[in-house]
């Protein structure tokens, strides 16, 4: 099985995008649309899904997912761990388009906000994770250490996209705290933390979703 590094990954995306005139912004309407299949698999029929979002890349491949299942007429909540304002660049514009279809939003902007609104997700038949990424590489901090041990002991189904939120994408280590998902959707190639230390419990069965990025070996 062909795994990449973090750095491995980012030149890939680069390459493609230069290669094949893709944009970032392609780049994660392809993967929300992975991340929206797969979720129509393990939804069986059910409609309700909760979709847990960051404020980075990782988030917007989430918002997309949002997008595309509200489309597909799946009844869908996104939660944004922090606030709107809070999520940027591409993420901000599939934000924007998902709000414009009366998509519905819930800001968390603190564990008691978080709180106040979980009544929601433990009505949900998915969560969707899509707080953190690739990108992670410090110790997860105050709501977001608090708030993961609060959506893995309801006990619903999770999927998570890229890596699960908490576990650094090289290494498998745990950053704190993380999310344990069912299943992992990851992009164009199994990243080396998934298959290592924390991230080998953690990430459920791992599948990987095609983004258009070709990975030889």
């Amino acid at each position: 099985m062909r795994t990449v590094t973090v750095d491995e990954m980012r030149e890939l995306e680069k390459r493609a995008c230069a290669a094949q005139g893709i944009t970032a912004y392609e780049l994660m309407e392809k993967a929300g649309k992975a991340v929206a299949d797969e979720a129509e698999k393990m939804l069986k029929g059910k409609k309700k899904v909760s979709i847990l979002i960051g404020p980075g890349q990782n988030g917007g491949d989430g918002l997309v997912a949002a997008r595309l299942l509200k489309e597909r007429g799946y009844d869908v909540t996104g939660f944004i761990i922090g606030g709107i304002r809070d999520v940027k660049s591409n993420a901000w514009i599939n934000m924007d388009k998902f709000v414009r279809m009366k998509g519905a939003v819930v800001e968390c902007k603190d564990l008691e906000g978080f709180k106040r609104s979980s009544c929601a997700f433990n009505n949900a038949d998915l969560i969707i994770d899509a707080i953190f990424g690739i990108g992670l590489d410090r110790a997860l901090e105050s709501p977001y250490r608090e708030i993961i041990p609060i959506i893995n002991s309801a006990g619903k189904l999770i999927l998570s996209v890229d890596v699960p939120s908490g576990i650094h994408a090289d290494s498998g280590r745990l950053m704190g705290t993380a999310i344990m998902a069912n299943k992992t959707i990851t992009f164009a190639a199994v990243k080396e933390g998934l298959v290592r230390d924390q991230g080998l419990i953690h990430a459920g069965k791992v599948v990987v979703g095609d983004i258009g990025i070709l990975v030889e070996g």
